[in-house]
């Protein structure tokens, strides 16, 4: 084995995915991920900037546990059956909670488009109101006036 090979397989080595680290990265990343589900539905979103980090990090660690047993899977031969068993039983939780985050995110956007809609509509109708003005004031002198006339005129 040339040195190059032998120092590109004691690094997959020294960074090979501990199976019990992955599922902690995930089981971690699933309750993130809840906590920012709750506080959406919450209305919290002030509190969802701090999560963002710990997100970010949490997946940039999976990912590149991901590319190393991808490039290395004879990695995933060695664990154990209740290592495996572990491991799919996490990840399940973390679709089940990643497919609620995700739905959660949709209607945070959805409500969030409606609620920028409303506001567009009613800037809108103040510009083409003829008794307001640009400032808010009363102008009544482009306003049209309802009138009823009676019969004795």
């Amino acid at each position: 084995m040339s040195a190059l090979a032998q120092q590109e397989e004691d690094e997959v080595f020294s960074t090979a995915p501990n199976i019990n680290n992955l599922i902690e990265l995930t089981a971690k990343l699933a309750q993130v991920l809840a906590k920012e589900t709750e506080l959406m539905e919450q209305m919290r979103i002030r509190d969802l900037e701090p999560l963002q980090k710990e997100k970010t990090q949490l997946l940039e660690v999976l990912e590149r546990q991901k590319k190393i047993l991808l490039n290395h899977p004879y990695i995933l031969e060695e664990i154990t059956d209740e290592e495996a068993e572990d491991l799919a039983e996490i990840v399940n939780i973390f679709q089940i909670v990643a497919e609620e985050n995700y739905n959660r995110l949709l209607l945070a956007r959805e409500v969030n488009m409606k609620v920028v809609e409303a506001i567009s509509e009613v800037v809108s109708e103040a510009k083409s109101n003829g008794i307001y003005n640009e400032t808010g004031k009363t102008d009544l002198s482009n306003a049209a006036v309802s009138i009823t006339v009676n019969k004795t005129i």
